[in-house]
């Protein structure tokens, strides 16, 4: 972690994946981007690399630019917390781990409330943290750049598109885009562009107040049936019941 925060968080990490694991900290407050430039030179690559927030997975990127590693080609660098301003701001934008610090902040306050009462308070139940796959850690397409740029769109985009818009801004026909795509991943840009409306609807539901109908809008379906319908696919949920399960 570049600023010295978080330790708990990186500890617990490092203490979970074994001593092999390589980690990094800064052994004094000046000079610690230099340290950090000089680690990442050294690592064997290609690797991943988890910083114990979002603004440290920034410098992180920082860092592997300025020592002119690809990412997520060398290094895929993954957050936490996932700060949709800093992940976002980043270039390429920031894969994240999504914590439940709602649900965690609701089961703190009923527990400080039980004790208040003189009660023994009940062990908490959180759901797991998600990830959330932006273009710092999908090097799926690392092979065609243009397949690559379209990921990287799809994953930075907060409104998501049609394949015909995508196209047009990446400036090929959709026939030679879906080719490309099913050389490279295996998926069409339709398939890629659902995967990703899916995705977008999932974060609004768990991390907005917005309802059903008004994401439904906003990640290009046409009512909240059709995102209903989506989601039964994929999760087995009704929207209302993904947001319930993500506290």
């Amino acid at each position: 972690h570049p600023e010295g925060g978080d330790f708990g968080r990186a500890g617990a990490f490092a203490a979970a994946a074994g001593a092999a694991v390589p980690r990094w900290r800064p052994r004094r407050r000046q000079g610690w981007p230099q340290e950090l430039g000089a680690w990442l030179a050294a690592l064997p690559r290609p690797c991943g690399i988890w910083a114990a927030n979002d603004a440290a997975g920034l410098h992180l990127i920082e860092a592997c630019r300025a020592q002119g590693l690809a990412i997520p080609g060398e290094l895929a660098v993954l957050g936490c917390d996932d700060d949709e301003f800093l992940c976002r701001l980043s270039d390429p934008t920031l894969s994240s781990v999504a914590a439940p610090a709602y649900a965690a902040g609701r089961a703190a306050a009923a527990m400080l409330a039980a004790l208040l009462a003189g009660r023994r308070p009940a062990a908490p139940e959180l759901p797991p943290p998600r990830l959330v796959v932006r273009a710092s850690s999908d090097g799926s397409a690392a092979e065609d750049a243009l397949v690559a740029q379209a990921l990287a769109r799809l994953s930075g985009e907060h409104e998501v598109g049609t394949v015909a818009g995508l196209a047009r801004r990446l400036g090929v026909s959709a026939r030679s885009l879906e080719r490309r795509c099913r050389k490279a991943v295996g998926e069409t840009p339709g398939a890629l562009l659902r995967r990703r409306r899916l995705e977008q609807a999932q974060h609004l539901l768990a991390g907005s107040g917005l309802g059903v109908a008004a994401i439904a809008a906003r990640c290009g379906y046409a009512n909240a049936s059709r995102l209903g319908e989506a989601m039964r696919r994929a999760t087995g949920l009704s929207p209302r019941a993904w947001r319930r399960s993500c506290g």
